[in-house]
């Protein structure tokens, strides 16, 4: 109880802090998102940084509670690997998203950018969906298994990002989504994945 109460007050104390830096410098560094009077319909400019302020606190996170609770940081070095491996596919997910606020990247760019992405997960980290369940029907991938699982991170990567269109929608869906994540994880005694979702 006490590691969970440490993972999730560390990342809401930093993350109202480095949200609240970044915020105050995202007109400066090109980070706004104006009004178009069509999809856009905020009043006036709003911040477009919240995804680079979220990972640098779950990374920051995710390091400070290793420092704090022995135990998590064991569980971190047993699986090293794949942890490294989702913090690079998560780097190169961040960096196409930041390049894409600011500059406003062509949907090709940004396609193949997701691509590297899932693949990192994939061949690096050994992501791979065998299989999925359907009430109760189970269908074997076989050789597709990783062309599904691409896939699959391609659709769950694209359905969050049509979710952003208002301030403020996609965070508090993710609240939701990360918050059942973590009683699952939980529950299964899965407690990294359920300190990290946290």
């Amino acid at each position: 109880m006490m590691t969970t109460l440490i993972a999730f007050g560390s990342a809401l104390f930093l993350g109202l802090i480095i949200l609240a830096i970044l915020r105050a410098n995202a007109a400066k560094l090109g980070f706004l998102d104006n009004p178009d009077g069509r999809r856009k319909l905020h009043t006036h400019p709003v911040a477009v940084i919240g995804g680079i302020g979220v990972y640098l606190t779950v990374m920051l996170s995710i390091g400070l509670l290793a420092l704090l609770q022995p135990t998590v940081a064991e569980q971190i070095l047993a699986d090293i690997q794949g942890l490294g491996w989702t913090a690079f596919a998560a780097t190169i997910v961040v960096l196409l998203g930041g390049f894409d606020d600011r500059f406003n990247l062509r949907a090709r760019v940004k396609l193949i950018g997701q691509i590297c992405g899932a693949l990192v997960l994939v061949l690096g980290g050994n992501y791979i969906i065998p299989s999925v369940t359907v009430f109760g029907n189970t269908f074997e991938f076989g050789a597709f298994a990783i062309p599904m699982t691409v896939l699959w991170f391609l659709a769950a990567m694209n359905a969050l990002n049509l979710l952003d269109g208002m301030d403020g929608q996609l965070g508090t869906l993710s609240l939701i989504m990360f918050g059942a994540l973590s009683c699952i994880f939980f529950f299964y005694g899965n407690l990294l994945s359920g300190y990290i979702a946290i």
